[in-house]
């Protein structure tokens, strides 16, 4: 892991900390905080990424991930409670692709160098 991204790990590290601390209606719509088993699956993620995203809470109980590309790519993972991580990707032709994979630093890895490619 190089520099920067070490760094934008930290960075990624003290944002789950401030996700953990959101209380209900922190979003000023009734969503409810961000379950303790998202934000430990993501902390596990982000310890192991090569390549550190953007982190969001989101209203459904789950935390996205955001990588943004060249020419307009993008993909964006959601983690929730269960075994998979749903993504969905446009690519630098801009055709949009949906799917899933394991929820593992080695699946996710896997998946951001074939987005970065």
């Amino acid at each position: 892991m190089d520099i920067n991204n070490k760094m934008h790990g930290n960075k990624n590290l003290s944002k789950l900390k401030e996700i953990k601390k959101l209380e209900r209606d922190w979003n000023g719509n009734k969503a409810r905080p961000i379950p303790k088993k998202v934000i430990e699956k993501v902390k596990t993620l982000i310890l192991n990424l090569e390549i550190q995203p953007q982190i969001f809470p989101t209203a459904d109980d789950s935390i996205q991930i955001e990588y943004d590309g060249d020419n307009n790519s993008y993909l964006e993972l959601q983690v929730t409670k269960g075994n998979e991580l749903s993504y969905y990707e446009v690519d630098k032709s801009g055709k949009e692709t949906t799917g899933s994979i394991p929820c593992s630093s080695f699946a996710l890895n896997s998946l951001v160098e074939e987005f970065y490619k």
